[in-house]
C-alpha cells in the first residue's frame, strides 16, 4: 500500500477561551489556533487523516515552519513510499529534516505519522487500539487544565470542574513569583475534593527556588511538579530530584528516545510526560512509553490543544498502556468548534471512543476546508 498523494491543509480553528503558560499566550481567541491537517491517500483509495497543532510559545515549531517543512521537504520525499513500512517513512523524514538535540520538526512529522496509522488500522478494519493489540474500548478519565491569575478565579474553575466529574487538575503556573503560584494552588487544593494536582510552571523556575519551595508544594498535597526549570538542564533536574520529595516530571526536556535514555541513566526525573506530537508521532511515542515504564519511570499522558482527531489517537495509544492518572487531552476545553462529526465523545470528565476504524474520529472534510487559511 503506497502513498499516492498528500494534502497539507493549514487551518485556524476558533477558540472559546484564552489559554496562557508562563511564556505567554498559546491560544489567542482573536486569531484562533493553528491546526495543520494531513489528508493522505493510498493507492488503494483509502484515506488517512493526521493533525498537528504547533505552539511557538511551547516549542520552536511555528505554523509557518510546519507548513513549509511538510510541503517543501517531507511530502515530496515520502510520496510513493510503502505505508506498511512506517520505520522507513520515519527514516526518510529524518533524512530530509535532520535531528540534532531535537528530532527535527517533530510536530510536523507527527501529523504524517498519525495519518499513516489511521490508514494502517483502517486497512485492517481495526480501531487504533486494536491495531496496538488492545481489545479494551477507550473510556478514560480526563484531566482538567486550570489557567488562572488569581486564587479566587482558580478556586471557581476547579469547583465547577469537580461538579462536572473531573478528579485531576493540570495547573498552569509561572506567575510573578512562586509565592503567588502557591496561593493559587492553595485555592485549587481547597476546591479539588481530594483530586490529583498536577502543577506545571513550564520552565519558569530555577534550581534554587524549586528546591526552596518544594516542601510547600508537597505539604499542600501537590502530586506532581512538571518541568519546573529549563528543559535542557539535566544536571539541574538531577539536583532537584535529589533534594525534593515531590515527584519531578519532565515534558519539554524530552523529545527523543536518546534524551529519555539520558534522563533515565542520570536518574534525573521521576515521571515522563509524553505527548504524541513531540515524539514525532505514535510510532516513537509508543516506544518511549514502553522504555520509560520498563525503566521505572511513571508516565503521564499529555497533549497540545488538539482537535478530537489527535485526541482520539492519543487516547487509543495511552489506553493500551493502562496509564493510571487521567489524561491531559485538553483541546476540547479551548476549541469553540471541531472538525469531527462523530466517533469521539467528551462528557462528564471522560473521553469515549465509539469504535470507528482508524484513529477513531469521523472527519468532516467540509468543516476542515471551511477553516482553511486563504
Amino acid at each position: 500500500m503506497k502513498i499516492e498523494s498528500i494534502d497539507v491543509i493549514n487551518t485556524r480553528l476558533p477558540l472559546k477561551s484564552e489559554f496562557s503558560i508562563s511564556r505567554g499566550s498559546v491560544a489567542d481567541k482573536s486569531v484562533g489556533a493553528p491546526h495543520i491537517f494531513i489528508k493522505l491517500v493510498a493507492d488503494s483509495g483509502l484515506i488517512g487523516w493526521g493533525e498537528c497543532r504547533p505552539s511557538h510559545r511551547w516549542s520552536y515549531e511555528t505554523e509557518e515552519s510546519v507548513v513549509s517543512t511538510l510541503r517543501n521537504y517531507i511530502v515530496p520525499a515520502i510520496l510513493g513510499m510503502d505505508i506498511t513500512d512506517i520505520q522507513s517513512v520515519h527514516k526518510v523524514m529524518d533524512t530530509e529534516i535532520a535531528p540534532s538535540t531535537h528530532p527535527g520538526q517533530p510536530i510536523a512529522k507527527s501529523s504524517i505519522d498519525l495519518a499513516i496509522h489511521d490508514l494502517l488500522a483502517k486497512n485492517k478494519d481495526q480501531t487504533l487500539y486494536e491495531y496496538f493489540g488492545s481489545n479494551k474500548k477507550v473510556h478514560l478519565p480526563l484531566c482538567y487544565t486550570v489557567f488562572a491569575n488569581r486564587p479566587d478565579e482558580a478556586g471557581k474553575i476547579v469547583s465547577s470542574a469537580v461538579a462536572e466529574g473531573y478528579k485531576c487538575f493540570k495547573v498552569k503556573l509561572g506567575h510573578d513569583s512562586i509565592v503567588e503560584d502557591i496561593r493559587i494552588l492553595e485555592a485549587i487544593v481547597k476546591n479539588a475534593s481530594d483530586g490529583i494536582i498536577w502543577a506545571d510552571p513550564n520552565q519558569a523556575y530555577n534550581v534554587e527556588n524549586t528546591i526552596k519551595y518544594s516542601s510547600e508544594f508537597s505539604d499542600l498535597g501537590v502530586h506532581y511538579l512538571e518541568q519546573p526549570i529549563s528543559a535542557g538542564d539535566i544536571t539541574g533536574h538531577q539536583q532537584i530530584k535529589d533534594h525534593c520529595d515531590i515527584p519531578i516530571a519532565v515534558d519539554e526536556s524530552i523529545f527523543s528516545i536518546d534524551t529519555l535514555n539520558e534522563f533515565i541513566t542520570r536518574k534525573a526525573a521521576d515521571v515522563f510526560v509524553v505527548k504524541v506530537c513531540k515524539m514525532t508521532g505514535l510510532y516513537r511515542a509508543r516506544e518511549a512509553i514502553s522504555l520509560a515504564l520498563e525503566s521505572g519511570l511513571e508516565v503521564l499522558a499529555s497533549s497540545l490543544t488538539e482537535s478530537r482527531l489527535a485526541m482520539a489517537a492519543g487516547a487509543s495509544l495511552f489506553s493500551s498502556f493502562d496509564l493510571e492518572v487521567p489524561m491531559d487531552l485538553n483541546g476540547w476545553q479551548f476549541l469553540a468548534d471541531d472538525i469531527t462529526s462523530g466517533g469521539v465523545i467528551v462528557d462528564n470528565g471522560e473521553i469515549r471512543l465509539e469504535g470507528l476504524p482508524g484513529l477513531g474520529a469521523e472527519i468532516n472534510e467540509d468543516k476542515i476546508l471551511s477553516f482553511k487559511r486563504k
